[in-house]
């Protein structure tokens, strides 16, 4: 699996915690399927959570990463955001 970080945000209003948004690459069956892996870290504690094969359209992906960016999206809510994301997308 290839990690690449696409956005990095600081925010000093909580103690200087650092959120690192990630897309990620992963080969099945001869197609590359997208996955957003977000990291946070305050002080020495860090945190990280991984959704694998989100899906093979790239695009869709980077704007899932762009909404989870702008809405400042950390590890505590990643994952229901993402679930809720999906079914709106789904729904379109």
């Amino acid at each position: 699996m290839n990690v690449k970080n696409i956005y990095e945000k600081s925010l000093h209003c909580m103690g200087d915690k650092i959120i690192h948004y990630d897309i990620c690459e992963n080969a099945v069956d001869n197609t590359i399927h997208y996955g957003i892996q977000i990291s946070d870290k305050v002080g020495d504690e860090s945190r990280k959570e991984i959704i694998n094969d989100i899906s093979p359209d790239k695009n869709l992906v980077c704007n899932l990463i762009d909404y989870l960016f702008e809405n400042t999206i950390d590890v505590t809510h990643f994952k229901d955001v993402v679930e809720d994301y999906l079914l709106m997308c789904e729904n379109v």
